[in-house]
């Protein structure tokens, strides 16, 4: 399906400058994101083309030379639109969520443009210093402690690996993580890139986490779910961080689907139960890792003295691959 005919004025022009040429083609390609959102309803929710159809259509080896971008542009409702699964069509109930928004967009576009990099305060002092505040308002929005801080990582999938990683350091003796058989599979991808064994628990009717019988005594790590991929499912986290607390072992709760919930202004019984169990469960807790997920501070110490608690929620760009 053609959103719009794009025309030949959008295409190179005999001495237009680059700044002029990337004005028009910006113009142009907000234009088509603008269009593709009013219109995605439109489209089918799901691609129905064959497998290679997109392929056989795209040259089979590298241009040598460029196209112009109403060509590009072409070329993307011509051939690759009708090989898209729509995520964001009112639809489309698959997975999880998407965050893709028209300010999203935009700052996306904002931050290819600037393109900087924040491995250290002193290479972009902006970045450090925006990316703590915005924790810092995750923070205030969920009613955590002032003392928590957060990290942002790339997905969701890097988070899991990162506090996986930090809960086999904390306790390098137990090869064991425990999580719900309806858990992410990126539970089940850090665990083989880490080496550790992941035992999975069975549910009860509501696919939650059953806790009768959960054995953490040999597990680094539990992971409970606030809201599950298959079914939104909310474990009950209360009585895992119990559990937790009682063995030592760290707790990951994977938030990046419901977690947000909590921000609304007249959060549900359930949502303001939880709020109050992690405190209360992280007040022993010691250390924060470096992860796209908020914890309690250690006053900047870099050892790892016990078990903690790591909270992930879905945050800017919450895209699990």
């Amino acid at each position: 399906m053609r959103l719009r005919s794009w025309p030949q004025a959008h295409a190179s022009l005999p001495g237009m400058t680059d700044s002029q040429q990337f004005r028009a083609d910006g113009h142009a390609a907000i234009d088509w994101a603008a269009d593709y959102l009013e219109g995605v309803r439109d489209l089918p929710v799901m691609s129905t083309v064959a497998p290679g159809d997109i392929r056989a259509q795209l040259p089979a080896a590298p241009p040598e030379q460029a196209e112009p971008f109403a060509d590009v542009l072409a070329d993307l409702d011509r051939v690759l639109l009708p090989g898209f699964t729509h995520w964001n069509h009112p639809r489309f109930f698959a997975y999880f969520s998407i965050t893709g928004s028209q300010p999203g967009i935009l700052a996306e576009l904002l931050t290819a443009t600037l393109n900087v990099n924040g491995m250290l305060w002193r290479t972009s002092p902006a970045v450090t210093e925006l990316e703590q505040l915005t924790l810092s308002w995750m923070c205030q929005l969920l009613g955590f402690p002032e003392t928590w801080h957060g990290h942002i990582e790339d997905s969701a999938s890097t988070s899991t690996l990162a506090a996986l990683c930090a809960a086999r350091s904390a306790l390098p003796d137990r090869r064991v993580v425990v999580a719900s058989e309806h858990a992410h599979s990126s539970i089940d991808r850090a665990c083989r890139i880490l080496g550790l064994e992941l035992r999975h628990t069975p549910v009860d009717d509501a696919f939650r986490m059953r806790v009768d019988g959960l054995d953490l005594s040999d597990a680094c790590a539990v992971v409970a779910a606030v809201g599950t991929t298959s079914t939104t499912s909310v474990d009950p986290v209360p009585q895992i961080a119990d559990a937790a607390a009682a063995s030592g072992a760290w707790l990951h709760i994977d938030a990046a689907y419901s977690g947000s919930a909590r921000v609304c202004r007249k959060p549900c019984a359930p949502a303001q139960k939880l709020q109050r169990e992690l405190v209360r469960q992280c007040e022993g807790a010691t250390e924060l890792h470096p992860r796209r997920e908020i914890g309690p501070s250690a006053g900047g110490r870099q050892d790892v003295v016990g078990a903690g608690v790591l909270v992930g929620f879905g945050l800017a760009r919450e895209q699990r691959v």
